[in-house]
């Protein structure tokens, strides 16, 4: 399951910063690697919420830093969600 999460999250980021989806590892870093500011965070909260049926909120992830945190989160609130 954690390597659907990746790719789906992968894909939306890719979407959204016209990165190709091989340019972004589980080490990338939102802002220095991908260049996420913080309308761009606001935005992939969103894109996550749609694609996965959650409802996290920018606290939920302001302090993440990788792509790879962000998976682990994601993967966590819907193991929650199923509970």
């Amino acid at each position: 399951m954690k390597n659907q999460i990746n790719h789906r999250i992968k894909t939306i980021i890719a979407a959204q910063s016209q990165i190709p989806i091989e340019n972004i590892h589980d080490n990338s870093k939102f802002h220095a690697n991908l260049g996420f500011d913080s309308l761009d965070v606001v935005n992939l909260i969103s894109a996550i919420n749609m694609e996965f049926s959650l409802n996290l909120m920018e606290n939920d992830i302001i302090h993440l830093e990788t792509v790879a945190e962000l998976v682990d989160c994601v993967e966590q609130k819907i193991e929650n969600k199923s509970a």
